[in-house]
């Protein structure tokens, strides 16, 4: 669904250099305005949901309400339970009542360094920094716009991120959709929106419970399912990855700081289509 959205052309990108044999044909559904996607050297035609055009589709990426009446089980970001990250909970799946959501980009972050100390945590503050992406192409291309304004004195175009972003911090209205289903803990986050067009940064304090020791903090992260432990991260080279990055910056008793950098479109991407694999090989239909 939306393939010619942002996160759809991710999707779409991502089966291109991935094991597609589980889907025995593909469908693309968009607005009206939409023609066609290349995919695995041919193009493949946009069309505009119907009941016909629709019937017999199995499983709908990026789905919702409507597709799941016409039959079809919806993968979609945020929701009701069961929120699935298949590298943690994969047989939740079985679960669904015709829909199966996935956590955002930011929350799979959270999630995964939850899991690093075995969900022994009682509390996790983050603040997350996203980009300018969160908002959909249109606020990239504002975003753009508002840099050139400023170089050139020109009026400052707000239309689609409600004030100035260029060179500015603003508050987001989102945090991390799904974290609260994965982590384990009290979660508090901070959401504000940077002036980057891609990547997401999280800057998380994990508060140790009492059976945890936070000394191991380094060796937990570094074997964590679905974490990359590096010595540096940053947005702008996590760009276009699915992996999550992160760094341990402090360890004080009873608290661990950890940074961590995720494509929040890509790896949301990845997500989908982790979770509508899984739909396939359960047969969880």
């Amino acid at each position: 669904m939306d393939a010619n959205g942002v996160l759809g052309r991710d999707v779409i990108d991502l089966l291109e250099n991935v094991d597609a044999s589980w889907i025995s044909e593909l469908r693309l559904f968009g607005g009206p305005q939409d023609t066609s996607v290349h995919y695995k050297g041919t193009d493949v035609a946009v069309r505009p949901f119907s009941v016909d055009a629709f019937r017999d589709v199995e499983i709908a990426i990026g789905g919702g309400e409507r597709e799941v009446k016409a039959g079809a089980v919806a993968v979609c970001v945020g929701g009701e339970t069961p929120v699935v990250l298949t590298e943690l909970n994969a047989v939740d799946i079985e679960e669904h009542r015709g829909t199966v959501c996935v956590p955002d980009g930011a929350a799979t972050a959270l999630a995964l360094t939850a899991r690093a100390f075995d969900y022994k945590l009682e509390r996790i503050a983050a603040t997350i920094l996203h980009p300018a992406s969160l908002l959909g192409p249109r606020a990239l291309a504002e975003l753009y716009e508002q840099q050139v304004a400023l170089f050139n004195r020109g009026a400052m175009p707000t239309d689609v991120l409600g004030d100035r972003l260029a060179f500015n911090i603003l508050a987001a209205e989102t945090g991390a959709v799904g974290a609260a289903a994965l982590v384990g803990c009290e979660l508090e986050v901070t959401p504000l929106l940077a002036p980057l067009f891609g990547g997401t940064t999280l800057v998380m304090d994990l508060f140790a419970g009492s059976e945890l020791k936070t000394t191991d903090a380094g060796p937990r992260l570094q074997t964590a399912i679905g974490l990359d432990l590096c010595d540096e991260v940053q947005p702008a080279e996590i760009v276009g990855q699915t992996d999550v990055r992160v760094r341990l910056m402090s360890e004080t008793a009873g608290r661990v700081r950890v940074v961590a950098v995720v494509d929040e479109v890509r790896r949301t991407a990845a997500s989908l289509l982790a979770a509508a694999r899984e739909i396939a090989e359960q047969d969880a239909f």
